[in-house]
């Protein structure tokens, strides 16, 4: 009893070591996989794995391997029979005790390869006479290495080994496997064998297998350091359209050569699939969506993507899921670096803001919360703050060091550690040794830190010497931002322009400079060289008409003008700041707001049209703009200006609600005669505020909802000692003693959305108010 008791300890033991990532013992040295996939409308796989490995801890019982849903024959080791059992996807197998390090273990087995239940996996199709391939990773199923699926393995990130490949088809079809085809074996029976070799050493979930009536589009390009086959697959009716759609890959081969490090496989490939949501990096055998290789180049950003993982995955791969942004968020941002240098820098911009945008809008949304890119938990490994923000945060490193110290940087940490891995720790002190800049505080507020920060400054003398207030504002975060480094841009009444750098390390900082022209107003990170809360657009008008400001989503209407003007608007991604006591009875957005600025010449007049949203729903357009308004009816709907930073809010007289629907929370809002300053929207609550003035003292309670808590401004001179909040049933839902009276703060974060009644004592006095939580 006690025997079998520690047997199942150590199983369980086993499976979670696996499942952290821990290859228990062992390290695999190669694979060698033979599988039939002659009958490919079975969806059955029949084959042998030889799997070579050491001991690096002397293990005294088993070999553990991950294997799932298939079923395995038997196990051998020198012709000698090995026991074998299977419990949570995991092969367990008796190990002999011969003594020996090194092992040649041979699991035979068959079935039908299993699909992730949303991306990944092993898939047949019956187009095009017939395929068979595999998607290295799953999406949903934990670990995500989804080697497991067609072959017994470690599914460790760390465990890197070699692999050949023998791969049986119909005499119709042709496999194609990483590495380079070295034989091809005409069977007694008919049917094909392909052997293929990789040399160099992969983690499972980037082996690859494809078959398919293929034939192979072959070319050779002059690298840096050798010759490089480029080997892709196709069907023969697709290799024209396959050449054009790949014509920039010869470029794409150099440009990450020169910006990274030397090609190191023998090999660049890509086979087409009919796979519909996306592409896999298989090394060197990239499984690229049969619908991308159209013909055209709409596609080259994801062959570029895919093709970068040969340097961030494939070569350099992130040590843990939690860092898989070294993988996909490099990976992303090389989109945009293939972009820069194939159509220049202006291409580079466009698709970053792009999809910085994305990032502020909906990456919380998409991902179901707000994180930082690493570490990040296992149901979104391959989300949105992984891909998307890890892009902006490459962008942002990028413009922190500069491109010399930048490309020369990565240039060693690659060097140093091809066919490893690496964390974000080690990713930071690599940083720090090779750039000489200490990385601490960059990866703190970037990477380990969820949300963004935003930039303001506030001129506050209008002279050559000028003294600026730069403030920095948050979003899904409290944690101040350290060190940051900062251009300021200065314009003076004929557009020139003066840059100035400081490092902000607080909240509001007050700086002091000598201008060599009277500035009319500063733009903080104008190319937007880091990631922050804010869209910005700037445009110079000489005529009349309508102009696209949709970077900071809105339109811009010149009415009039006789000189130029340059209008720079900022849509910033943060609750407006200074929230008024002059305005009651208006809910704030506490999630966006607009900031006008720029040189308006005499006779200039113009008006911005903006659109509101408060739908969510598809996470696309302008759904989840202002979803946190809680907009009921769009008659209700008013539009806040303050003249600057520091300046109270107050509501603006001049502006249009143009709705169709009044409930449909969706419409657009015209800023006539607009001026320098910001703009912000709101909603009137007619519920929200009371104001008793027939009392011998007049009193004012006015609430302001922000996240969790909700803040009563209070104007009177009664002395309110206590405080309940009732549900609409009466329940009593808070009760406390109220400590001071123009300030009264109540967390809520107990209370769910919906209407509540506020009940203020004094003495005999008794105020009660209803408002609604959004």
């Amino acid at each position: 009893m006690k025997k079998i008791l520690l047997a199942v300890v150590i199983i369980l033991l086993s499976y979670y070591k696996a499942l952290s990532g821990d290859t228990i013992g062992y390290d695999v040295l190669r694979y060698n996989l033979k599988i039939d996939l002659n009958d490919l409308d079975s969806k059955t796989i029949i084959a042998v794995a030889e799997i070579v490995l050491v001991e690096t801890d002397k293990i005294k019982n088993n070999f553990v391997f991950w294997l799932k849903g298939l079923t395995v024959d038997s196990v051998s080791e020198n012709n000698t029979l090995l026991s074998f059992s299977i419990a949570n996807e995991l092969l367990i197998i008796q190990k002999q005790s011969s003594g020996i390090d090194t092992h040649r273990i041979k699991v035979y087995y068959h079935g039908q390869p299993k699909k992730d239940s949303y991306w990944g996996g092993f898939y047949f199709s019956s187009n095009d006479g017939g395929y068979a391939y595999n998607m290295g990773v799953a999406f949903n199923d934990v670990p995500h290495s989804y080697g497991r699926v067609w072959f017994p393995c470690s599914e460790s990130f760390t465990d890197k080994a070699l692999f050949s490949f023998e791969i049986i088809t119909s005499s119709d079809k042709m496999a194609v496997c990483n590495g380079l085809l070295t034989a091809v074996t005409n069977n007694s029976d008919g049917n094909k064998t392909w052997h293929w070799t990789l040399n160099e050493p992969i983690p499972c979930y980037l082996a690859s297998v494809a078959v398919g009536n293929y034939t192979l589009v072959k070319s050779v390009h002059q690298g840096i350091e050798k010759k490089i086959d480029i080997i892709n697959a196709c069907l023969p009716a697709d290799s024209v359209k396959l050449k054009n759609s790949f014509q920039h890959l010869p470029d794409c081969i150099n440009i990450f050569e020169r910006k990274y490090l030397p090609y190191q496989f023998e090999r660049v490939g890509f086979v087409l699939v009919p796979f519909t949501q996306g592409a896999m990096e298989h090394a060197t055998n990239i499984a690229f969506p049969k619908y991308a290789a159209d013909g055209s180049l709409s596609n080259e950003t994801l062959m570029a993507h895919e093709f970068s993982h040969h340097w961030w995955g494939n070569l350099l791969t992130c040590q843990t899921p939690e860092d898989m942004w070294i993988n996909e968020g490099w990976a992303r941002w090389s989109e945009w670096l293939f972009l820069e240098e194939m159509y220049g820098k202006e291409a580079y911009q466009q698709e970053y803001l792009s999809n910085h945008r994305e990032v502020l809008q909906y990456a919380h949304i998409r991902d179901k919360k707000i994180l930082p890119v690493s570490p990040v938990p296992s149901d979104v490994t391959y989300g949105a703050h992984v891909y998307d923000k890890g892009g902006d945060i490459v962008h942002t490193l990028r413009n922190y060091l500069g491109d010399s110290l930048f490309f020369y940087s990565i240039h060693k940490i690659l060097e140093n550690n091809k066919f490893g891995n690496i964390n974000s720790s080690q990713f930071r002190d690599s940083l720090t040794k090779y750039s000489g800049k200490n990385m601490n505080s960059f990866f703190n507020n970037w990477v380990f830190e969820k949300g963004f920060p935003c930039f303001r400054a506030e001129i506050r003398n209008y002279s050559t010497n000028t003294e600026v207030k730069v403030y920095q504002f948050l979003r899904f975060t409290d944690r101040k931002y350290t060190e940051v480094p900062l251009e300021i841009t200065f314009y003076g009444d004929n557009m020139e322009k003066a840059v100035r750098n400081i490092v902000l390390n607080e909240m509001e900082e007050t700086f002091d400079f000598k201008l060599p022209f009277v500035p009319q107003f500063a733009v903080i990170n104008e190319n937007m060289k880091l990631a922050e809360a804010k869209s910005p657009a700037k445009i110079i008008v000489k005529t009349t008409g309508s102009f696209d400001m949709s970077d900071a989503l809105l339109t811009l209407y010149v009415n009039d003008i006789q000189d130029s003007a340059l209008v720079y608007a900022e849509h910033l991604w943060v609750a407006p700041v200074s929230w008024p006591t002059a305005v009651s009875g208006i809910r704030f957005s506490d999630y966006r707001y607009w900031s006008f600025n720029g040189i308006f010449p005499q006779h200039f007049d113009a008006y911005a049209r903006i659109k509101y949203n408060g739908k969510e729903g598809s996470m696309t357009g302008d759904n989840y703009l202002d979803h946190t308004l809680n907009i009921i009816n769009e008659d209700s709907l008013v539009v806040l200006y303050r003249e600057n930073i520091s300046a109270p809010w107050n509501i603006y007289p001049d502006y249009k609600i143009i709705t169709g629907s009044k409930t449909d929370k969706v419409g657009m809002i015209e800023i006539y005669h607009l001026k320098k300053g910001d703009y912000c929207l709101g909603v009137r609550d007619y519920q929200q505020s009371i104001k008793k003035s027939g009392q011998a003292r007049p009193v004012e309670i006015i609430p302001y909802w922000k996240n969790d808590e909700i803040t009563f401004s209070v104007s009177n001179e009664l002395p309110f000692e206590r405080l309940i909040c009732y549900d609409t049933f009466g329940k009593v839902m808070k009760d406390i003693q109220i400590q001071q009276n123009e300030l009264v703060k109540l967390n809520t974060s107990e209370l769910s959305s919906g209407c509540y009644f506020f009940k203020f004592i004094a003495g005999n006095e008794v105020i009660t108010l209803k408002s609604i939580k959004p």
